[in-house]
């Protein structure tokens, strides 16, 4: 699939640069072989001073709703006698297990990430994800000239690009492997 890059502008000073809207996914690797599957996002790395592909930010909230929820499920009677009747008809496999596992896994890897989000490209935790309102300025972020970042408007002409799917494998630091 193609997609068409976004032109960001400075309003201050003439950077310019790019946001590449490649598929990234990110395998975290825990020291006790776990693997957890995580996005990334887009965000200023001040080290590389250029907008990045960052890690990306685990909302917890709504992980820990389904997580209750499965837990509710998982106990509840009928539950209980669909499972053991799916083992007596043939063995389906536990769907809600592998749900709850993966979860746990996500939840896990929200509590090691904390407040960090490396840069994929230099490892600097110095980033700040992006946030374009409505009109199309970058809010809460100031550019070392003071001025603001602005998605520049879509040109339906500009060329397109396709990229191939990539994998990043990092360590529960969030450092590549």
């Amino acid at each position: 699939m193609s997609m068409k890059n976004r032109r960001v502008t400075c309003l201050g000073c003439c950077f310019e640069s790019y946001l590449q809207y490649r598929p990234i996914t990110l395998i975290y690797q825990f020291n006790d072989g776990t693997e957890v599957e995580s996005l990334r996002a887009k965000g200023w790395c001040a080290h590389c001073e250029n907008i990045s592909d960052i890690e990306g930010k685990i909302d917890q909230e709504p992980l820990r709703s389904r997580l209750a929820e499965l837990q509710i499920k998982a106990g509840s009677m009928s539950f209980l006698i669909g499972k053991a009747l799916g083992k007596m008809m043939g063995g389906a496999s536990d769907n809600v297990k592998k749900e709850v596992e993966n979860i746990q896994d996500q939840l896990r890897l929200a509590q090691a990430q904390g407040d960090r989000s490396r840069c994929l490209t230099c490892g600097s935790e110095n980033t700040r994800p992006i946030a374009f309102n409505s009109q199309g300025v970058w809010t809460g972020f100031v550019h070392d000239c003071g001025g603001q970042f602005k998605l520049a408007p879509s040109d339906p002409d500009a060329p397109r690009f396709s990229y191939k799917s990539e994998t990043i494998y990092l360590d529960q630091d969030g450092l590549r492997t």
